[in-house]
């Protein structure tokens, strides 16, 4: 009995199925490579920042001490540049744009809540820093791990939000109450947190099906 060989279409069917699947498994590897690396950034950089943090609390004693001390009764300047520069003088860097021609150090696109900076540069590490413009406490930074013309240029993905106090760097937190037993993941408010805790930027890809200490991956 002469056995049945698949037909021409039935092979090119196989192959196209395995192609489609290929596919998606470098598509997912490369997303997985792209976030932990974008994480690995993130926490390096906060850790930079917060020693430069404790530096000026250590020789001023608070940012309002900073701000007495070196520009007493500047009205004109407003906190966030006062607290941008006195974290920027604590730390390596390769480009101060200050409060000019901030783009060429750090680029606003997609920040959340179409957020303006006053104040920026780019460290040593090649991560640019802006303080959100305003004249308000806590001052909002910013910190695009990759810079300002490379990686995907997204905020939850290599840009990411913080408060900025006295302590060192503190997540923003808009509904002031603990994340891990509130439930669902919040789109444009919980990324720079979920990062940095849960290890993953799942969030990019299903933020609907996620949710704290249940569903922390869309696996």
């Amino acid at each position: 009995m002469r056995k049945k060989a698949f037909t021409l279409s039935e092979v090119l069917m196989v192959i196209a199925i395995l192609g489609v699947v290929a596919m998606l498994t470098v598509t997912n590897t490369a997303s997985n490579v792209d976030a932990h690396k974008n994480i690995l950034a993130l926490k390096s950089t906060m850790g930079q920042v917060d020693a430069a943090i404790a530096k000026v609390v250590s020789e001023y004693g608070s940012f309002e001490e900073y701000r007495n001390e070196k520009h007493p009764g500047a009205d004109y300047m407003s906190i966030a540049n006062i607290v941008g520069e006195a974290i920027r003088n604590q730390m390596s860097i390769n480009k101060g744009c200050g409060t000019r021609n901030i783009s060429s150090c750090f680029s606003t696109a997609n920040l959340r809540n179409n957020a303006t900076c006053a104040y920026a540069f780019i460290l040593s590490n090649g991560a640019s820093i802006c303080m959100k413009s305003g004249n308000t406490t806590p001052v909002t930074m910013f910190i695009d791990v990759d810079g300002p013309n490379n990686g995907e240029d997204k905020y939850g993905s290599d840009k990411f939000e913080f408060k900025v106090t006295d302590e060192g760097l503190d997540f923003i937190d808009g509904s002031g109450s603990n994340r891990r037993t509130r439930g669902s993941f919040v789109a444009n408010q919980d990324e720079t947190i979920w990062a940095f805790t849960v290890g993953n930027q799942d969030y990019l890809i299903c933020p609907n099906d996620l949710r704290w200490g249940s569903k922390e991956s869309c696996n």
